[in-house]
């Protein structure tokens, strides 16, 4: 199993191809993740915020809403 993260602007989940898109520094990227075990949709209301991804195997397993503000973040899990 691998932990990592991604930090980018929310630009949008497609539940049909199981993807999350963001806007990091270095480009747009999408992210996968698996139906079963994370319920995207329930995060579509921060589009446009930035967000912390936490990935295990290149998948998201959490999504992290950043207010910007150094030490201040709201975490959100998915199910």
């Amino acid at each position: 199993m691998i932990l990592s993260g991604a930090t980018g602007t929310l630009l949008k989940i497609d539940p049909a191809k199981s993807t999350i898109t963001v806007k990091k520094h270095t480009g747009v990227q999408d992210f996968g993740y698996d139906k079963d075990d994370f319920d995207a949709e329930q995060y579509t209301s921060l589009t446009g915020k930035l967000v912390n991804l936490q990935l295990r195997d290149f998948m998201v397993v959490a999504i992290i809403k950043g207010d910007g503000e150094e030490g201040e973040e709201e975490k959100q899990k998915g199910e």
